[in-house]
């Protein structure tokens, strides 16, 4: 069946009811193919929220590239390294962005299979998204996942890369330290969000663009206090190694004075043993204010800005009595100690607009 014998409504008609995978690879037929699917289908491509680079570097090196639904989940591509690659099925060579690559079809699973070493060739990876991109558009933002057993690791360096997940496999009781590579920060734009679930990191200069991703989402981290110093961004959520008295009222003093965090919304560190102990410490330290105890104070809450695995829209709720004042603009930001949760979170309002949203 040829579709261009066919009216544009018609062509239109079959083409909505395609799979993502199966577009991709008719996309490839000719050009007017793929204009034809680029301009058809350009309101449901404008749907689509994220594209999801995932990959694994454990004891096999895969990747998957699909696009995520609430309910769902459709596959573009998968990509193996050729050794681990399906045998049994005949391959086909495509021209991706001007490099030859082998193909072959999963025809168990229904899936497209790219057969192609990505860890020692990034250009083969960029030639595969530089496709993807042009087909999808921009509209979407594209996304890094990956699961590794490395200690060194290089992001590689994909255009219109809003953020990244890095999960690292404990091989043993130790954690190992993450080496992140410099040149990639210093290299592309500021990131929009880093989720790393880690042992630790090894730190960067003070002004890396690493501290100017809008959300940081940190779990397990050995460390952390540099976060709490050099942090540029809008949104820090921090599982980390239990921070000190001093840690807080440092970070709470520089917010003050209006020279560090301007950007900051919200700040979550949760240690797992309490913080309750340093709270009138901290409090006392940094000039503290606090509502009247006949009042109910407001909650701050705001949407985050990378809703992450547990898929909660927005941060977790801070009421409490307590505030300080920016000495700059007169904002306030709300602070709150609960058990085993930190959390600061910085209103849009001066303390007078702020104490009438109770009167």
């Amino acid at each position: 069946m040829k579709i261009s014998k066919f009216p544009y409504l018609v062509q239109k008609e079959i083409l909505d009811e395609m799979e993502y995978q199966n577009l991709f690879l008719l996309s490839f037929v000719s050009k007017n193919m793929k204009k034809l699917i680029k301009t058809s289908q350009k309101k449901r491509f404008g749907s689509i929220s994220h594209i999801k680079y995932e990959c694994c570097r454990c004891s096999s090196n895969a990747l998957a590239i699909y696009i995520p639904f609430k309910d769902r989940v459709d596959y573009i591509l998968e990509c193996l390294d050729p050794v681990t690659d399906l045998m049994d099925s005949d391959p086909f060579q495509l021209n991706v962005s001007g490099r030859l690559i082998d193909f072959r079809m999963d025809n168990v699973n229904q899936r497209t299979i790219a057969s192609t070493l990505l860890y020692e060739n990034e250009s083969v990876l960029k030639s595969i998204h530089n496709y993807i991109m042009d087909l999808f558009g921009t509209s979407m933002d594209y996304d890094w996942k990956i699961f590794t057993e490395d200690k060194k690791l290089r992001i590689p360096q994909l255009q219109n890369l809003s953020g990244c997940a890095i999960t690292q496999f404990q091989n043993s009781a130790i954690w190992m330290e993450l080496e992140l590579e410099e040149h990639f920060f210093s290299s592309s734009p500021v990131l929009k969000w880093i989720y790393l679930h880690i042992g630790s990191l090894k730190a960067f200069s003070p002004d890396s663009k690493f501290y100017m991703t809008e959300s940081i989402d940190i779990f397990k981290m050995e460390g952390g206090q540099d976060i709490l110093r050099y942090f540029q961004g809008r949104q820090a959520i921090l599982y980390v190694c239990r921070y000190k008295s001093l840690d807080f009222i440092e970070f709470i003093n520089r917010w003050k004075s209006g020279n560090a965090f301007r950007k900051l919304e919200y700040l979550m560190c949760h240690d797992f043993s309490s913080y309750q102990s340093i709270e009138n410490e901290v409090l006392n330290a940094v000039g503290a204010k606090y509502i009247d105890a006949i009042k109910k104070p407001p909650t701050h809450t705001l949407p985050l800005v990378h809703v992450n695995f547990d898929n909660k829209p927005n941060t977790d709720p801070i009421t409490s009595y307590a505030y300080v004042v920016r000495e700059t603009d007169g904002h306030v930001a709300s602070i709150l100690f609960q058990g085993t949760n930190f959390r600061f979170g910085v209103w849009d309002n001066t303390e007078e607009e702020f104490l009438r949203m109770m009167e």
